[in-house]
């Protein structure tokens, strides 16, 4: 949960005070969709620019608000940007070394 934690805040951009008062994947789903809800309301493109950067499906995104309608698209993007989080700390477990074969 620590690694899913640090890969959103750092992701996401988020103050760590934030991150740190949340315990399960729920408390971060919610924290994710309240952002998503601020994005969607007050900076639409800066949600598309998040979006593209966190490497989100376009398609799956179209298909979270086409299924959900506008009450519950913050919800449905939220679970996606959780999901690819989620993928990318599994990612970073498995391929992750302590001792790297070269240097800068």
């Amino acid at each position: 949960m620590e690694a899913l934690k640090t890969q959103v805040q750092n992701s996401l951009q988020l103050r760590p005070d934030l991150v740190e008062k949340v315990n399960t994947d729920g408390e971060l789903l919610k924290l994710i969709e309240e952002l998503v809800t601020e994005l969607v309301n007050h900076d639409f493109e800066r949600l598309l620019l998040m979006l593209y950067r966190l490497d989100v499906s376009e398609q799956k995104v179209k298909q979270a608000i086409d299924t959900a309608g506008p009450t519950n698209a913050s919800r449905n993007i939220a679970k996606l940007i959780l999901d690819r989080e989620k993928e990318k700390a599994v990612s970073r477990e498995q391929y992750k070394t302590d001792n790297p074969e070269w240097e800068f």
